[in-house]
């Protein structure tokens, strides 16, 4: 049977005291006394936490918790976050979290070494490499990290995790038994798939009590008036995240509606636009719309789409305001939400001239430039097309199949001929049926009947394909839907 939170044992006092001076941890004891029996019993083995919840519940602000507790007795931290423009590049968390391990990859088996490289992309292997393998690196990387001092990995976000990170980390959580490795993951509660097995602690968050919630709100929004303080309080439903951003955008909305949680909670962070200069409004729009996390690119595509220079002055403003972070040379949104806000606050218009900056300015990386030139494009382009028919192949040779997929099926939505889009449906349609495809199944053709793998392939046209057989016929009518 899964152990239960409620088991643990409680850390000092004072430890506890310190971490709950922060407002954003009101009410949250209990869950930070598990992380510190968790880091202080790490000598007698390892462990493996799944924290679950709904958007803006606190499950990031614990993680931040237990990296500061790791940090403060000598662990080594390493972290990833999942996010939803890379949850379809295989190994692109992993690779995040295990880059400063990567010199001891040397001391690895070779086989075990050259799958870890090849998954990386830092190896020119002819086929995609193996899982297990893999995550057998992956282990051996983090017990012999772990023989110098203790480990915490932290995975924030799993639920936008790529499914290869996220089989290594499963592979990884079943295994920590036998090493001082801390394994500490948040995801999403309406994330389905499972990770850990039956002694693995599992913490699922809940909203605030009711006094809990108001000395959040109080702390974060003092002075309320006793009506918006009670709407506040209402429409929260004891989310912390609400608590704390609900009532800046409710000010700044006016007589707008309270919003209560998730969708209305993107509103009020995007109700916040209005108070920024243009161009801070449209570095947020930027930020949102790259893939990537670079400063420099952000503001270069903004100079592009404005025609004038734009300095790092310009996004102060946004930074005030709460809705971005800056490390270093990296931007990060506060929380995943501000991103789609953001994204909905832009007009089409702006991210197509958005994204055509972006792919002007992304030179190093291909995949991600040739993304943002079909984000920005109206209408069939060919070449293009033709373009995305390569990126598709080098999916391909990495075993990303879901992402050749996706790839094949934005080539035939580009392309000027029947013929043409109707060949790379099929093609894509191929995929979907020979792997099982379950995203591509279900969008196109339902539940898949079968996954058996298969070795056909076709080249015709998409009139000859009705000759066939019915049921790729199918396939290539409700592909092309």
């Amino acid at each position: 049977m899964t152990r239960r939170a409620k088991k643990a044992t409680s850390p000092r006092k004072g430890r506890v005291g310190a971490t709950l001076a922060s407002p954003s941890l009101q009410g949250r004891a209990q869950d930070i006394a598990l992380i510190d029996h968790l880091i202080e019993r790490v000598d007698q083995g390892g462990s493996t936490l799944v924290i679950s919840g709904e958007p803006g519940i606190g499950k990031s602000a614990l993680l931040d918790v237990a990296r500061h507790r790791a940090s403060e007795r000598g662990f080594t931290v390493l972290g990833m976050t999942g996010v939803l423009a890379e949850v379809h590049l295989p190994f692109a968390a992993l690779e995040q979290a295990l880059r400063p391990l990567m010199k001891g990859a040397e001391g690895l088996v070779p086989r075990q070494r050259s799958a870890l490289l090849a998954a990386f992309g830092m190896h020119d292997d002819a086929g995609p490499p193996d899982i297990f393998l893999v995550a057998l690196a992956t282990l051996s990387l983090l017990s012999e990290r772990a023989t110098r001092e203790p480990l915490l990995l932290v995975a924030d976000d799993a639920q936008w995790l790529d499914q290869a990170t996220f089989e290594v980390l499963a592979f990884v959580s079943r295994r920590l038994s036998s090493d001082p490795i801390v394994l500490v993951v948040a995801m999403r509660d309406d994330f389905k798939s499972s990770l850990g097995d039956a002694s693995t602690l599992r913490l699922r968050l809940s909203g605030l009590d009711q006094a809990d919630a108001e000395r959040l709100l109080d702390a974060n929004a003092p002075g309320l008036p006793a009506e918006l303080r009670s709407r506040f309080l209402r429409g929260a439903s004891g989310n912390p995240l609400a608590l704390v951003e609900l009532p800046r955008g409710e000010r700044a909305a006016g007589d707008a509606p309270w919003l209560p949680l998730t969708d209305r909670l993107e509103r009020a962070f995007s109700s916040r636009l209005s108070d920024l200069p243009h161009i801070a409004q449209l570095l947020l729009f930027v930020t949102a719309e790259n893939d990537g996390t670079s400063l420099h690119e952000i503001l270069s595509a903004a100079e592009a789409v404005l025609g004038e220079r734009v300095g790092i002055a310009a996004i102060a403003p946004a930074v005030a305001a709460k809705l971005i972070e800056i490390n270093g040379t990296e931007v990060r949104f506060r929380h995943p939400l501000v991103r789609s806000a953001m994204h909905q606050a832009a007009d089409p218009a702006t991210r197509q001239r958005i994204h055509a900056a972006l792919a002007a300015v992304i030179h190093d990386q291909l995949d991600r430039q040739l993304w943002h030139r079909a984000a920005a494009t109206i209408g069939p382009d060919d070449e293009l097309a033709g373009e995305y028919d390569l990126m598709a192949a080098r999916a391909l040779r990495r075993g990303a199949v879901a992402m050749a997929i996706e790839v094949l099926e934005s080539a035939a939505r580009l392309s000027s001929t029947a013929k043409a889009r109707g060949d790379r449906l099929l093609r894509a349609a191929e995929l979907a049926a020979i792997w099982g495809s379950r995203s591509s199944w279900s969008a196109c053709c339902g539940r898949p009947t079968s996954t058996r793998r298969t070795s056909w392939r076709w080249s015709g046209s998409p009139g000859a394909v009705r000759s066939a057989s019915p049921r790729r016929s199918t396939i290539l009518r409700r592909f092309s839907h």
